[in-house]
């Protein structure tokens, strides 16, 4: 969408945490591999790899991490934040690695040409995972509580994964074309 429309879309990454630390994950890895194996039944979902992810070792990753290695990779640039968010959903869903471990998310930033220096040293600031919470506060507030979730210039929310189609018909709608 964002190539389609170039500069008449702005898109805005906001955190929620389903899972912010080990404790507060609600399901466990089986149930959780459930929702996998029917995402991976629709269009789009092909490479999510349930059966790959049963048979890693490490627990189920929690969510605050990757959270902050995305506002890490943001502080880079929205491209820089865009293709991050990208790799890091490749990572857990297709390539099953734990994005819970501060190596793989270095590992994802060396993967796309980010300024590691930069990012190893804003990925340890705590004032990045404030804003991740102060991202979740916000959403929670807001009564978001799934991802994704998409709220829109007007006020409505557009919630869980829906087609392309979906989001192009919003787009021309707000672009009024």
């Amino acid at each position: 969408m964002k190539k389609t429309y170039r500069d008449r879309l702005e898109i805005r990454y906001k955190t929620f945490l389903l899972a912010p630390t080990p404790e507060a994950r609600s399901l466990s890895k089986e149930e959780i591999l459930g929702h996998w194996a029917m995402v991976k039944e629709h269009p789009g979902g092909e490479r999510v790899n349930p059966a790959l992810m049963a048979t890693r070792d490490f627990p189920y990753p929690h969510s605050m991490p990757g959270a902050v290695a995305i506002k890490t990779a943001a502080a880079q640039g929205p491209e820089a934040e865009a293709r991050y968010i990208e790799r890091i959903e490749e990572a857990h869903l297709v390539d099953c690695l734990d994005i819970a471990d501060d190596d793989v998310l270095i590992g994802l930033a060396r993967d796309l040409d980010l300024d590691i220096p930069r990012f190893e040293d804003l990925y340890r600031n705590a004032d990045l995972e404030r804003a991740v919470w102060r991202d979740h506060q916000e959403a929670s507030e807001r009564g978001i509580h799934s991802t994704p979730t998409v709220v829109l210039p007007d006020g409505r929310v557009v919630v869980g994964a829906q087609p392309k189609e979906v989001y192009e018909a919003i787009v021309q709608e707000l672009l009024g074309n």
